[in-house]
């Protein structure tokens, strides 16, 4: 070898040496320690944590209490701890998912890249679960309820593996290995939405109160002109708390044996329309309505006071790149005290976010109840209005789906994290070694899990116990008029046999 090539050779080398010493150190600086310990005792339901940066790590994950020591059979149950009891009353549908994500999970190697992976997806349904129980416009003849309490296609499955392949993020990884509830996230946004965010993007809250113009601007957008101004409700609302989704047109629209049906603005009020007591569950929904308000609000708060310290702190311990930057840095005395007052002031804040969510909760509860009188109520439906009854179970049933992937997910990810969590060093040098020119990617995106899990982790807590509280308040409204199995196959929903056809697939 000449010198020339040996000295471009040396260079090269110092390159790639520095490369990946500036990935760890990275990966290092984001306290992985904390990350680890917020997530299994967040899995076990016990006290949470607190992070260095004042975060919001939350003090419970209340669904993951739920996983509890079941009597459940060895030979159906492929995990290493119990099911959530949110998968118990699913039928074989929700089973098949399940036994996917069992086989990817008896077959990949427990890495913190999956477990901060899966800790997002657990996010993401959860939103989705809360756009179809409270936003999607629902009716008789919509086809959206069945598609969203099924399994995803092998078609549609194929693509979205393919889609996968081809994200930098992916370089290195076998996609057949992927969370089949990963896969079912991603599917359930290309059913509902034209436009949706990437499963990673920091989810924003959107405007406290969407203009006339905005919101006129999205249904023209979605649904062209002259469309029913009945809708203007659905877009009001897209645009207030889930601004990066856009419904897909078909979701205003359903035939019901050729012919045009009803369309509701979301399956509330497709359920206050079937209603003997429509005046009192229309107050009680008021209240409801106004509760979370309250919450949006405060939790629009929260996130702006965490931005301004997040602000501070780099100004005070960053690299200025600015005169204005450099001018905040000078002063690093004054910066702290500053950034202490506010974390104190969030502190505070936080304490009545919980109180906010709690008095919400208690609103749904009280909804609940008069909605319950409708099991009673013998109304006769009409071949429309038993068609729109059964969307509604339907919906509902898709959305304890969603329940259930959630708290799976994170209970996997909790399992992952204590089996992988001690080697993670290891890990990202496997990374850089085996990914080629995508580590940089697979890093950065480890990386962005880890920056977004405090905002996962509040979804998590105070999103998967509200939407508990609705699914227990509109479920089995109607159960003595119409016919639904949980999984849309007419199954039996008791749980024994997806316990069975677990059994029965990992073998």
């Amino acid at each position: 070898m000449s010198s020339v090539s040996a000295r471009k050779g040396g260079r090269m080398g110092t390159v790639r040496e520095r490369t990946n010493r500036f990935l760890l150190q990275r990966f290092d600086r984001l306290s992985y320690g904390i990350t680890v310990g917020v997530l299994i005792s967040g899995v076990a339901g016990c006290s949470g944590m607190s992070d260095s940066s004042g975060g919001f790590i939350p003090k419970t994950i209340s669904p993951i209490s739920d996983i509890v020591g079941l009597p459940l059979p060895t030979t159906g149950n492929p995990f290493p701890f119990p099911l959530p009891t949110a998968c118990l009353s699913l039928g074989s549908m929700m089973s098949w998912d399940l036994a996917k994500e069992g086989l990817a999970f008896k077959t990949e190697e427990a890495t913190v890249e999956s477990a901060l992976d899966r800790v997002n997806t657990a996010a993401r349904i959860i939103e989705i679960g809360g756009l179809i129980m409270k936003t999607l416009p629902i009716a008789a003849g919509s086809a959206w309820p069945k598609q969203g309490d099924s399994s995803v296609p092998l078609t549609e499955e194929g693509k979205l593996r393919n889609m996968l392949q081809q994200d930098p993020a992916h370089y290195g990884r076998n996609t057949q290995l992927t969370s089949a509830l990963k896969l079912k996230a991603m599917y359930l946004q290309t059913i509902f939405f034209a436009r949706y965010p990437d499963l990673f993007a920091l989810r924003k809250i959107g405007v406290a109160n969407p203009t006339e113009d905005e919101v006129q601007a999205l249904q023209r957008r979605v649904l062209g002109e002259n469309s029913s101004p009945i809708f203007t409700k659905v877009f009001y609302r897209f645009l207030k708390y889930n601004p990066a989704f856009e419904p897909k047109p078909e979701l205003f629209m359903g035939k019901l044996d050729g012919k045009a049906s009803e369309v509701y603005t979301s399956l509330p009020d497709a359920v206050e329309s079937l209603a003997e007591n429509k005046h009192e569950i229309k107050l009680l929904r008021e209240a409801v309505l106004q509760a979370e308000e309250k919450k949006a609000k405060e939790y629009r708060d929260i996130l702006d006071l965490e931005q301004r310290i997040k602000q501070l702190e780099a100004a005070e311990f960053g690299n200025p790149s600015t005169a204005d930057e450099a001018a905040q840095a000078s002063n690093r005395d004054t910066n702290a005290g500053q950034v202490e007052e506010l974390k104190q002031q969030l502190a505070v804040q936080k304490n009545e976010f919980e109180t906010t969510v709690a008095a919400y909760k208690q609103e749904i509860e009280k909804l609940g109840l008069e909605l319950a009188k409708i099991k009673t109520q013998p109304i006769v439906f009409n071949p429309e209005q038993q068609a729109l009854a059964k969307n509604i179970q339907t919906a509902v049933n898709a959305v304890k789906g969603t329940m259930c992937q959630s708290q799976l997910l994170l209970a996997i990810a909790g399992y992952h994290f204590k089996e992988a969590g001690p080697n993670w060093q290891r890990e990202v040098q496997s990374i850089l070694r085996q990914a080629g020119p995508g580590a940089p990617e697979r890093i950065k995106q480890i990386t962005l899990n880890i920056a977004i899990l405090p905002a996962n982790l509040s979804v998590l807590t105070t999103e998967s116990g509200v939407l508990e509280k609705e699914v227990k308040a509109y479920d089995g409204l109607f159960a003595s008029r119409i016919a639904v199995e949980a999984g849309g196959d007419g199954t039996s929903n008791d749980g024994s046999g997806m316990m069975r056809s677990l059994g029965g697939l990992l073998k």
